[in-house]
């Protein structure tokens, strides 16, 4: 038993030092350098913090900085603080559980990982190209911007969107990543609030084999009822330094709740 015991701190030790072998930098306001040895530049979100880096805050400036398991890291100017130093400036515990779990998200994303499920449970159904609105979605009206995985091989992507009482299907030709419908739009004309959607690098699929992520009309009444459920996840944000923009990405991202 204390042999069990001796482990599993020592794994716990090591996994705790994994986790802190590097940060990714999440938010930055003001002047910020990151010196890394080699040439010093701009510090900016996305950038990469390992043992070797340090940072030079100016008068006012501020950087967060966040780590795999969604933990975050602060740093106010003026200063020049060195990475063990960030790392023992970790950020107030937040109001929601869900707020470390959307920015290990994030982090993932800064490393290139791609997850094939959205954090809130739906169940994977196959490769899938669909990134948001993630399945099952509600998106207030006025637009919906439908994103997706690219790879560098494929030139066009084909995205179908069927209304689900009609059972009418609209196709469109992109070589992008994404689409915004607009209200206008005459998919959109009947006044069906129910759809799905598709993307695929072939022009005439079979639409059977293919999986659809679903997503449902609101108004922006009802967004706002369902933004005060999750006020705790917003206000985490908030303190973060995201602005409107980046809350509604995440709200979308995280709960399935999107404004475009």
């Amino acid at each position: 038993m204390e042999k069990l015991s001796l482990g599993l701190i020592a794994w716990l030790l090591i996994s705790t030092a994994a986790a802190q072998d590097s940060l990714y930098v999440f938010q930055v306001k003001g002047e910020v350098i990151l010196v890394t040895g080699k040439a010093d530049r701009m510090a900016k979100k996305g950038s990469l913090l390992t043992a070797s880096s340090s940072l030079r805050l100016g008068n006012g400036a501020s950087l967060t900085a966040i780590d795999q398991r969604g933990v975050t890291y602060e740093a106010v100017g003026p200063a020049t603080v060195g990475f063990q130093q960030l790392l023992a400036r970790k950020g107030k515990p937040r109001g929601s559980n869900m707020t470390a779990q959307y920015l290990t998200y994030v982090w993932k994303e800064f490393v290139g990982g791609e997850r094939n499920e959205t954090l809130i449970g739906a169940a994977f159904r196959g490769e899938m190209r669909m990134l948001t609105p993630t399945d099952s979605a509600k998106v207030v009206a006025s637009k919906v911007t439908l994103k997706w995985k690219t790879d560098s091989l494929a030139t066009s992507y084909y995205l179908f969107v069927r209304n689900i009482l009609t059972d009418k299907v609209a196709k469109f030709e992109t070589d992008g990543s994404r689409l915004t419908l607009f209200k206008d739009n005459p998919l959109f004309e009947d006044g069906s609030t129910q759809f799905e959607w598709t993307v695929t690098t072939e022009a005439f699929p079979n639409l059977n084999n293919l999986p659809f992520y679903a997503f449902e009309l609101i108004d922006r009444n009802t967004y706002k009822q369902l933004e005060t459920e999750h006020q705790a996840f917003v206000d985490d944000l908030r303190l973060l330094g995201m602005d409107e923009r980046e809350i509604a990405d995440a709200l979308c991202e995280t709960f399935g709740i999107c404004r475009f």
